[in-house]
């Protein structure tokens, strides 16, 4: 008398309990290519009558590979403007800090970058980005180092390669025009430095003489 197990050894097929209690059936079809039921089942009997139903598919004639599942639309990838929202949102920012990045991107970033993708950003584009900014340098510093840091995180999400932010010190703060101090001569050769002087600038001149003339005394001793 054949045993138990040795009558229900399976010619076609296979199934398998799978850790979570149901049953997955797979066949090698006339393909040669493994295929499995498009779902697991809650009892074996349930993957057993599937599997017969593809023996009496392939011995018709009848038996096609299932079409392959349909991929899930490639997503596109965000725009300058949509990204810097995100990461912006996933900060822990003060307030003052987020009204001041959102000034910095409606007013030096979003018009430059707003709708293009990271991707599509070159280190040339932020070179002439920045130096566009010359004349207002707190702002161009604040605005480069915001787009760096959203174009770092970029990075880290894989939105690209490496960061196009390479300005050279582009975060530091410089003055629009330096401040040219005046030497006591240069003083004295001011229009109306001597008969049309305003009240107390022949005073304030000798101010700086005698200060000037410690200075280089000390020097000297």
């Amino acid at each position: 008398m054949a045993s138990r197990r040795g009558a229900g050894k399976r010619t076609f097929g296979e199934i398998s309990k799978l850790p979570s209690g149901r049953f997955r059936a797979r066949f090698t079809g006339p393909d040669l290519i493994r295929h499995g039921a498009p779902s697991t089942f809650v009892a074996r009997m349930d993957g057993e009558a599937w599997l017969a139903a593809q023996v009496r598919l392939i011995s018709r004639g009848e038996w096609q590979p299932p079409a392959p599942a349909p991929s899930a639309p490639t997503a596109k990838p965000p725009t300058i403007a949509e990204y810097a929202a995100t990461v912006i949102g996933r900060r822990r920012l003060r307030p003052a800090t987020v009204a001041l990045y959102e000034k910095l991107l409606r007013l030096a970033i979003v018009p430059a970058f707003g709708d293009r993708q990271p991707s599509e950003i070159s280190v040339a584009d932020v070179t002439a980005w920045y130096r566009s900014m010359n004349a207002t340098p707190t702002q161009q510093a604040n605005a480069h180092g915001l787009l760096k840091s959203i174009l770092k995180d970029a990075v880290e999400d894989g939105l690209i390669a490496t960061n196009p932010c390479r300005v050279k010190a582009g975060g530091q703060k410089s003055r629009a025009r330096e401040i040219e101090v005046l030497s006591v001569e240069q003083l004295d050769f001011l229009p109306g430095s001597r008969s049309r002087s305003p009240p107390g600038a022949a005073a304030a001149r000798r101010l700086v003489r005698a200060a000037f003339g410690r200075g280089a005394g000390a020097a000297r001793s």
